[in-house]
């Protein structure tokens, strides 16, 4: 199962290079995480994986967020959709740009004081 998830989780990281999944809806992937189904609930936890490991990268070089060492897509998730109870008009809007946005809301770095 470990190396299926993994193989799901750089699916979906590189995946963001194709505009059909670079364009899933906020609405879309809440629509998979709450299905019903454990091929939807699957794809929706490959695609957050997916997502916070892209952000990981991204925050090693701009320093846009700090997240704790270990963070697991069920609390991404969870941090996701409180985001999305708090703003519902963001459920048109690009479903890595909310997760993103979420996180860096939830885990934002600390100030550096200028020299």
């Amino acid at each position: 199962m470990k190396p299926l998830f993994s193989a799901a989780c750089v699916l979906g990281y590189f995946s963001f290079l194709t505009p059909a999944v670079a364009g899933t809806s906020a609405d879309f992937l809440l629509h998979l995480c709450d299905g019903d189904d454990e091929r939807s609930r699957f794809a929706c936890s490959a695609y957050i994986s997916g997502a916070t490991e892209m952000f990981a990268v991204h925050q090693r070089h701009a320093g846009d967020y700090c997240p704790p060492d270990t963070l697991g897509s069920d609390r991404v998730e969870t941090i996701w959709r409180e985001e999305l109870n708090a703003m519902p008009a963001a459920l048109k809007s690009d479903a890595a740009l909310t997760l993103f946005l979420s996180l860096a809301g939830a885990y934002p770095c600390p100030e550096t004081p200028e020299r």
